[in-house]
């Protein structure tokens, strides 16, 4: 039996029961103040996150995301998405789906995979709540790259933890929280990404990172860098 514990109004049993094979489903008239371990909670507005370490429910905000798609990216630009082009893009790490999201309003034809089943069911909801043309997969998105090609492959994998005392941001506390921590050989999984892509491999990093590899370009930022890797021969 899964370990997940997912919460719901009772009202809603014939639409929870469509988790039944990756959660416990509990009835409740509200969310419990407390939870010994991550947990979800189901209400008329879809799935939300209970944390031991945070008081009250987590779901992520459709206005942040409708900020980023009005808004300049360099997201987009790194993927060199463009109007009216048809360009699939498979997203090896993608957490709660943000990017995704963003990539997806601007065009593009998104398979994206997460490690972690509780974010994936989280990023599912997420997807079905937007309406948005992602096909979001469980599972390890590195080996992915190795079922079939893509346009652009897109790495975003969790930056390392930093010594500066302000917390980062609480969705980034909860991904982190959450995250299936296996070791990652970014270099080997760049190459093979390399491989599969037929325009580009864009890797996410922090401005001060060190390089994978050797990128052909970037797109930098105050707070992250694309680097641009082309396909290889």
């Amino acid at each position: 039996m899964s370990e997940i514990i997912l919460f719901f109004s009772p009202e809603l049993a014939p639409e929870v029961a469509r988790f039944e094979p990756f959660a416990q489903l509990i009835p409740a008239r509200q969310p419990p103040a407390e939870v010994a371990a991550d947990s979800l909670w189901c209400d008329a507005d879809g799935l939300a996150l209970l944390s031991p370490r945070f008081k009250g429910r987590f779901r992520l905000a459709d206005e942040a995301l409708l900020k980023r798609v009005h808004g300049p990216s360099d997201l987009v630009r790194a993927c060199d998405l463009r109007p009216g082009a048809e360009v699939s893009v498979l997203d090896c790490f993608a957490g709660f789906g943000t990017d995704a999201a963003v990539l997806a309003q601007h065009g593009a034809r998104v398979t994206c995979y997460e490690r972690s089943e509780i974010t994936w069911l989280l990023l599912q909801d997420y997807v079905t709540r937007l309406g948005l043309p992602i096909n979001a997969r469980h599972g390890d998105g590195c080996a992915a790259v190795d079922a079939g090609a893509h346009d652009v492959v897109y790495l975003d994998p969790m930056f390392a933890p930093r010594s500066k005392k302000a917390l980062p941001p609480r969705a980034a506390q909860h991904l982190r929280d959450l995250a299936v921590t296996t070791p990652i050989d970014l270099p080997r999984v760049v190459e093979r990404a390399r491989v599969c892509a037929r325009q580009r491999v864009v890797l996410k990093r922090r401005p001060k990172d060190e390089l994978v590899g050797t990128p052909n370009h970037q797109v930098t930022s105050k707070t992250v860098r694309f680097d641009v890797y082309l396909p290889s021969a």
